[in-house]
Parts: C-alpha cells; sequence; structure tokens
C-alpha cells in the first residue's frame, strides 16, 4: 500500500527547510531554467528543477560541497 507524501504538508514552519521551499516556490524567478526542462519520450523523468535546486541550497546549508577534498 502505498501511501502519498504531501511534501508541503512535512515542512514545519521556522525550519530551515521550510525557508528554502518557501524562497525557491516564492522569490526565485525560476522561468530561465523552466525554459529547459522537459521530458524526453525515452528514459526517466525529468526532476522539476525547483526540486532540483532544493535539493542544492539544503545540501549547501548542510555544509555539503560537490567536491569533497581529499588528504
Amino acid at each position: 500500500m502505498f501511501v502519498p507524501v504531501i511534501i508541503d504538508e512535512q515542512l514545519i514552519p521556522g525550519t530551515i527547510e521550510y525557508a528554502i521551499s518557501h524562497i525557491v516556490d516564492k522569490r526565485l524567478d525560476l522561468s530561465p531554467f523552466d525554459a529547459l526542462y522537459h521530458n524526453e519520450k525515452h528514459g526517466a523523468a525529468a526532476y522539476p528543477p525547483s526540486i532540483m535546486l532544493k535539493i542544492i541550497f539544503y545540501a549547501y546549508s548542510l555544509g555539503m560541497l560537490s567536491i569533497q577534498p581529499t588528504d
């Protein structure tokens, strides 16, 4: 049995996750990203640019970088 998850109902006001979601959804102009966003007929469905941007901002808020330093 699958239980639908509504992300907006899971975000708690006052948290960094809520702030990031609010900023990306309400304050940023994502039209340059949306112009390039489309699903091809083949392969897996593309993720919406807003979701990908939220993931990147959240990772940065945790101090995660795409390139890890080597010793």
